[in-house]
């Protein structure tokens, strides 16, 4: 198959869920240089309804937000979304298990590091499940 049609394959729709107004506007304009299509939503409830009709490639997740627990609904997302990327983000990798997620992304993040892993999701898109 011609490498330009496998890559027309590849999902580039990502998802990133976050409580915080301030993180999901900035994460809407940095993600307007990307070649994504990337919903975000502001709790763990929007997330599970929009990966029950969407297919990810990458999931991001904040860990601590009211109306549940980040960590939490990526391991209620992964048989649902079993191909896509799963990514915690935290301010303090003690809090939970950092090795059970694909990626664990340190608060606060660069634009370089969401990119870099927003590119291997895509590229490895999908993975093994």
């Amino acid at each position: 198959m011609p490498l330009a049609v496998l890559a027309s394959m590849r999902s580039r729709r990502v998802l990133f869920v976050d409580d915080d107004l301030a993180v999901r506007l900035t994460l809407a304009r940095c993600l307007r240089g990307f070649a994504v299509d990337a919903d975000i939503v502001d709790g763990p409830e929007a997330a599970l309804e929009s990966a029950r009709t969407e297919e990810y490639a990458l999931i991001v997740s904040d860990l601590r937000m009211p109306g549940g627990n980040g960590a939490d609904l990526l391991r209620a997302l992964r048989p649902v979304q079993p191909k896509a990327t799963l990514v915690l983000v935290s301010g303090c990798h003690r809090e939970v298990d950092a090795d059970e997620f694909d990626v664990f992304l340190q608060k606060p993040w660069s634009v370089t590091e969401l990119r870099r892993v927003i590119d291997e999701a895509i590229a490895s898109w999908p993975k093994a499940a």
